[in-house]
């Protein structure tokens, strides 16, 4: 098929049909993509409902809410097949490096990390405990960042550098809606001021802002 990596994960989200659901997304090389779908037994935690691709769209990283992690490269090959031991609640997101050498993850208990594919040893963020976050992995050159955002209210948003673990900069204000733009660029939406931000996301500094729309924006794309 010629439709790429992106429109098939869009896709794979959309759908509602437990079989299509629980599909593995093999990426091939550019332009072309394969899908391939498979009907999965289990207790719904080992059902593989977390997908997302590299920037590039050369590889997909799939994940189930156990822990069990799944990146595969061109031509469909299963680069590694790897269970995170250990791990605070369920799996709830996931983003991988440009590479796909690394993977952030965030579970329902708060906890976020950053897992290195070889080893499948993982390190943890000093992410707020106790909420849910969603997790971008950001690149500029060979600068890297990853963002995390909380979900249970405060909508707050932090970026931590990968090597250091360390939490390099805090965006301000609260946010419903986070964009990655090419990896060195965020778009947020926030539902207090009815505006559209533009980030560095290696400085966090504001690039460009929106007047008011007078409403709120649940999707970006």
């Amino acid at each position: 098929s010629s439709q790429s990596l992106t429109d098939a994960i869009a896709a794979y989200r959309l759908s509602d049909r437990p079989a299509t659901r629980s599909a593995v997304l093999l990426a091939a090389s550019a332009p072309r993509s394969t899908v391939v779908a498979s009907p999965v037994t289990g207790d719904g935690r080992t059902m593989l409902t977390l997908m997302e691709s590299t920037t590039d769209g050369r590889h997909a990283v799939a994940a189930d809410r156990s822990g069990r992690l799944i990146v595969l490269g061109d031509a469909g090959r299963r680069q590694a097949d790897l269970r995170l031991a250990g791990l605070r609640g369920d799996v709830v997101d996931i983003d991988p490096s440009p590479d796909a050498a690394q993977v952030a993850v965030a579970t329902d208990q708060g906890e976020v990390s950053i897992v290195d594919v070889s080893s499948g040893h993982r390190v943890d963020l000093p992410a707020s405990p106790g909420v849910r976050h969603h997790v971008l992995w950001l690149n500029a050159g060979e600068r890297s960042r990853v963002l995390v955002q909380d979900l249970d209210g405060a909508g707050s948003v932090a970026l931590f550098d990968p090597a250091t673990r360390a939490e390099t900069v805090r965006l301000p204000g609260q946010f419903d809606v986070i964009m990655n733009i090419g990896g060195a660029r965020v778009l947020t939406s926030s539902q207090t001021d009815d505006v559209l931000q533009v980030w560095d996301a290696m400085t966090g500094r504001q690039l460009d802002r929106s007047e008011p729309f007078g409403g709120s924006f649940p999707y970006l794309a």
